[in-house]
């Protein structure tokens, strides 16, 4: 499939306001798979599931579940976004996956997601609240001059920000705040950061930048420790540099995704 997430670096698309309105994180998770496996998800009971009544409405939905995530910047990308999710993965790593997924398809949700949400995280801030959402959303509007959201859009994107990243597992509802939740990969999402650094943009077929490292909440002390253990169930080669974790796969994306979810 045509790479569709790198034509647009600077044309950022709002897909997100879609993805942010959808309540629950396995509707999004079961639409993506009626997307990929037609023949074996019932597309009309996830329909169901989204509660809308009107042809238009839900259209509209899966349009914007299909822009956001299944857009693919090389065939490897998408055979792994296959079978990724042909696995019954459990709510926290399919809440990675599609993070990392709208990282690489998303440069809306990856710009603020870098310049803002993980700014804060890493500064040890308790809370994000909308008005933060708010200032930086316009920030953007104002650098690009091909960009011209309404008030009202900024707000609606300020909004269905927060309320993804809440769905993901990133925040926590408290009042009229949002409060930051604690990260973690667990084994087999360490390994599948590996591969999606090979499609994140600007990145190296076979390098773990600082960047997204940073994206997905490991922090710079950790990132040897943690992948030097895990190294050692053969999976990967590494090496680090003192800015970039180098690796090497020593076996095909399909086949390790096997092994990682058996």
């Amino acid at each position: 499939m045509e790479s569709e997430a790198y034509s647009h670096e600077e044309q950022y698309d709002t897909s997100i306001n879609i993805i942010g309105s959808i309540k629950e994180l396995d509707t999004i998770s079961n639409l993506i798979k009626a997307e990929l496996y037609p023949d074996i998800k019932d597309r009309e009971l996830i329909r169901q599931e989204l509660g809308i009544r009107t042809e238009k409405s839900i259209s509209r939905i899966e349009h914007g579940v299909k822009k956001a995530f299944m857009s693919f910047v090389s065939d490897e990308h998408e055979r792994f976004f296959h079978k990724i999710f042909s696995k019954d993965l459990n709510k926290a790593d399919m809440s990675f996956i599609l993070y990392w997924q709208l990282l690489v398809t998303n440069p809306l949700f990856r710009e603020m997601t870098s310049g803002l949400f993980v700014k804060y995280y890493f500064e040890g801030r308790v809370y994000i609240d909308t008005d933060d959402v708010l200032g930086y959303v316009v920030e953007l509007r104002n650098k690009n001059e091909s960009v011209v959201w309404s008030e009202s859009t900024i707000k609606i994107i300020a909004n269905k920000y927060l309320n993804l990243m809440a769905k993901l597992g990133f925040l926590e509802k408290k009042g009229r705040k949002k409060v930051f939740v604690y990260a973690t990969l667990s084994p087999e999402l360490q390994v599948i950061a590996l591969y999606f650094s090979k499609f994140y943009p600007s990145g190296s077929s076979n390098v773990l930048s600082k960047e997204l490292a940073r994206l997905s909440f490991i922090p710079q002390e950790d990132l040897v420790h943690k992948y030097k253990k895990l190294s050692k169930n053969g999976l990967f080669d590494m090496s680090f540099n003192g800015e970039a974790l180098t690796f090497n796969m020593n076996d095909d994306i399909e086949r390790v995704i096997d092994v990682l979810y058996e």
